[in-house]
């Protein structure tokens, strides 16, 4: 059992490292600031990458680091826009989902009873169904993306 434990974990290791390491060398370098986490004090701020920069400080616990270079803002700028990518169709889904909710209750509402029709609004409920498996996919698929900065 242990052993299973220790061959997914490798796994799961080697697809993240994999994906890293097949960063487009054409992608352009993070230039905006970046959230960072002191590794002493777990301190989170933001870091603005400037040319000529050689340490870094905590600002709160000045636990001194070196700073980050073009490679690493390149890969961290890659995958910061795979990660915004995925929230952002997660929340476009969750939009849809909340737009067809909201006319599939309309409709509901609104309908004569004497019609007894209901049948023929599955499909916005089939559509909801869509969409919110739709957004626990991309939303895991965020939440699998993060990357935080140590240093």
């Amino acid at each position: 059992m242990a052993e299973k434990e220790k061959k997914s974990g490798r796994r799961e290791a080697i697809r993240v490292r994999r994906r890293i390491e097949t960063v487009p060398s054409t992608a352009p370098p993070w230039t905006g600031p970046f959230k960072a986490i002191c590794s002493e004090c777990y301190d989170e701020f933001f870091i603005t990458p400037k040319e000529g920069v050689e340490t870094l400080t905590c600002p709160n616990c000045d636990h001194p680091a070196k700073a980050p270079s073009q490679e690493f803002l390149r890969k961290l700028g890659h995958l910061k826009r795979l990660e915004r990518k995925k929230l952002t169709l997660a929340l476009v889904f969750f939009g849809i989902m909340f737009l067809l909710g909201l006319v599939w209750l309309f409709l509901m509402v609104n309908e004569p009873a004497y019609i007894g029709a209901a049948g023929m609004h599955y499909g916005f409920v089939a559509a909801l169904i869509l969409c919110f498996v739709l957004v626990i996919y991309f939303g895991a698929g965020y939440e699998g993306s993060r990357h935080d900065v140590y240093f």
